[in-house]
């Protein structure tokens, strides 16, 4: 098997294709180098091991979702740029299934470019929430409120969660609202002062 054309990009591009199709689990080394055509000798010139494969993925899975994320807030504030955060990331959600799992967290020793990655969709956020004049702890606290709502929502939405009539994307509009409502009564609150 030849590595003709092989460099790191085309790599994370085709463990990328794996993890959508066929779910984490089934990101391994010897999966991903018979998808490039290549012996898993041959990936370790392009990353260190699994590990650095899974870093190089979470950083490719956090760059997409801030893309998705920018789209979907540019010239938003308040309710709209809620909305857009969390339509945003249900689309990725939908559009890349098995990326969604890789932007959960960094782990500290993280590749900086994956590092990088998450900071910027923490910066996006950020500044979504700061339209409900959120700063400090505060600000924290509401990002993972939102974080843990809407990852909820797209993982029990995946697994078939949502078996009733009731229209899927309506109960998303309650979730923007009592986000919108939660988030404006977080920030009103006197024990905030």
């Amino acid at each position: 098997m030849a590595s003709r054309g092989l460099d790191r990009a085309r790599l994370v591009a085709a463990a990328a294709e794996l993890v959508d199709r066929r779910g984490p689990e089934a990101l391994t080394l010897a999966a991903v180098a018979a998808a490039v055509g290549v012996r898993v000798p041959s990936l370790y010139h392009h990353v260190a091991g699994l590990p650095g494969l899974r870093s190089a993925l979470r950083g490719h899975a956090l760059r997409l979702l801030h893309g998705t994320l920018s789209a979907a807030t540019i010239g938003r504030a308040g309710r709209d740029a809620v909305a857009g955060l969390v339509g945003g990331i249900r689309d990725f959600a939908g559009a890349h299934p098995g990326l969604l799992a890789f932007t959960t967290h960094v782990a500290p020793d993280e590749e900086s470019a994956a590092a990088e990655a998450a900071e910027a969709v923490v910066a996006l956020v950020f500044a979504v929430l700061r339209g409900y004049r959120l700063e400090g702890a505060d600000l924290v606290h509401a990002t993972r409120v939102l974080r843990a709502a809407v990852h909820g929502f797209v993982t029990l939405e995946a697994a078939g969660g949502f078996a009733r009539p009731e229209e899927v994307d309506d109960t998303l509009d309650v979730l923007v609202g009592v986000l919108d409502a939660g988030l404006q009564a977080f920030a009103a609150s006197p024990s905030r002062a």
